[in-house]
């Protein structure tokens, strides 16, 4: 199945900017995200299966297009949604519908399981910093910063300002 190749998808940003070669993959991204989507859309009184499904499903075209970067200058959306109907196009009629209809919420942000998931995309990268950091790597701040700028949920960006106030400790 193609959600395989997540797994051994290195994830762009930390090999390009930061030169980590032994980097997470993009499923392992993939599964923190859905793990705090669940935990998180349960606190809140959301939707856990909708919110953690979306979060299963927010990368899944990088297994047809790869895991590319904002520098890369590239209409990535319309490359994702592209392979995402691609994707899709291999499945019955009702998962079809089930999953596109979350994925389109997801792009939109429409609900709040999609603006949920959608900070979480983005605050699980400034966490995945704070622990490359922890390990000596160098640039991580620029990869908080990214966070901060993109985050909506004031609880969120509460947690970035910490993870950034660390960084700059440490």
């Amino acid at each position: 199945m193609l959600a395989g190749r997540l797994k051994r998808l290195k994830r762009a940003g930390w090999v390009k900017k930061a030169k980590i070669e032994d980097c997470e993959s993009v499923a392992d991204h993939t599964f923190r995200v859905a793990l705090m989507a669940s935990l998180l859309a349960k606190r809140r009184g959301l939707d856990v299966g909708r919110a953690t499904t979306m979060a299963l499903l927010h990368d899944l075209p990088e297994a047809v297009i790869g895991d590319i970067t904002p520098e890369e200058k590239l209409d990535k959306r319309t490359m994702e949604d592209g392979a995402f109907r691609a994707i899709s196009r291999t499945l019955k009629k009702d998962l079809k519908e089930w999953i596109t209809g979350l994925w389109l919420d997801y792009r939109k942000g429409e609900s709040e399981e999609a603006r949920l998931v959608r900070d979480l995309d983005k605050l699980e990268m400034a966490i995945q910093a704070l622990e490359y950091g922890r390990e000596g790597r160098k640039g991580m701040l620029e990869f908080v910063k990214s966070a901060l700028g993109e985050i909506e949920d004031e609880g969120m960006l509460d947690v970035c300002m910490k993870i950034r106030k660390l960084l700059l400790v440490e």
